[in-house]
């Protein structure tokens, strides 16, 4: 979003049923809703149960119906991106809990008999932080020197319309552009396409 203006007027016009508002504000937020369900979904027997497009869509459905009834109030894109992850986490959260209480007769755990609670527990292990952060610096190395400055300003907590304003970009093309670029460079370190 370019402004935080042109997101109360899209907002706007969720609100009201606009569908080519409900479809921008999908097309705009949807990635990111799906990286991080397929972030939280990291092992083959969880993608075996979910997907990450199942529980966009779910995501996505509910929050429509939430915002019309008026029981959200943002003022910015961010905010809207924070509450979609929390709802998808939430969203799996659920799923996990009820598979392994159909399952297990009412225990919360999975196949191997270890508990689930770990889904709920969004800080990280330390071996999984070093894991994750070697990864990142990676994936920060594949990078050219102008993705990896967009990168370490988006990590730095600047907004899109900042970057923007710093390459001369728009808000939307500068955020294709990173992400495009760590799809790419993470596509080659899982081994999915060739370097």
């Amino acid at each position: 979003m370019e402004t935080d203006q042109s997101f109360q007027n899209l907002l706007e016009g969720v609100r009201r049923g606009d569908e080519e508002a409900a479809a921008e504000l999908v097309r705009l937020f949807e990635h990111e809703v799906r990286r991080f369900v397929r972030y939280r979904l990291n092992s083959p027997k969880m993608r075996r149960l979910l997907d990450s497009v199942d529980v966009c869509q779910s995501v996505f459905a509910k929050f429509f119906v939430r915002v019309t009834e008026g029981q959200y109030e943002l003022h910015n894109p961010r905010q809207l991106q924070q509450l979609l992850v929390k709802m998808a986490n939430n969203k799996l959260l659920d799923h996990f809990r009820k598979q392994a209480t159909a399952r297990h007769g009412g225990s919360l755990a999975d196949a191997g008999g270890q508990t689930i609670d770990w889904i709920a527990d969004t800080a990280p292990q330390p071996s999984r932080a070093v894991e994750a952060r070697e990864l990142c610096d990676l994936l920060r190395a594949r990078l050219s020197l102008d993705e990896q400055e967009l990168l370490d300003q988006r990590m730095n907590g600047d907004d899109w319309p900042a970057l923007a304003d710093r390459t001369g970009m728009s808000s939307e093309a500068v955020r294709k552009r990173l992400t495009r670029a760590i799809d790419r460079e993470s596509a080659v370190i899982e081994g999915r396409h060739p370097p």
